[in-house]
């Protein structure tokens, strides 16, 4: 476990690997409880310390400049304003379908997990 904890910190950046390593962990863990293991590795081993991270955001002027700047292609332009007013990631909005839009009371509204 601890090999793959350093392996993990050499590869990916280090909040990353606190998630990656802490599933290990649990699975380690839920071996114990269900017998296939002798004794609880997981309880061996620490988790990784996750970091504080700054995050960036774009100000209300910025995005309002973006709304007036030409692209090339239409649909990221879209894509990515919707991102920004949803406060969407990327990875959810390109999951996203329209079974997910609902709308309540003349109001839109995103249902997904």
């Amino acid at each position: 476990m601890e090999e793959f904890k350093a392996y993990l910190l050499t590869k990916v950046k280090n909040n990353i690997s606190s998630q990656y390593f802490n599933i290990m962990k649990h699975a380690v863990h839920e071996a114990f409880i269900r017998k296939l293991l002798r004794e609880d590795l997981a309880k061996r081993v620490k988790s990784i310390k996750t970091v504080d991270t700054k995050r960036e955001f774009l100000t209300k002027g910025e995005i309002e400049s973006l709304i007036q700047t030409e692209c090339w292609y239409d649909v990221l332009k879209q894509t990515f304003l919707f991102s920004c007013f949803t406060r969407s990631r990327w990875s959810d909005v390109n999951k996203l379908v329209w079974e997910e839009i609902r709308i309540i009371n003349e109001v839109h509204y995103i249902a997904f997990t």
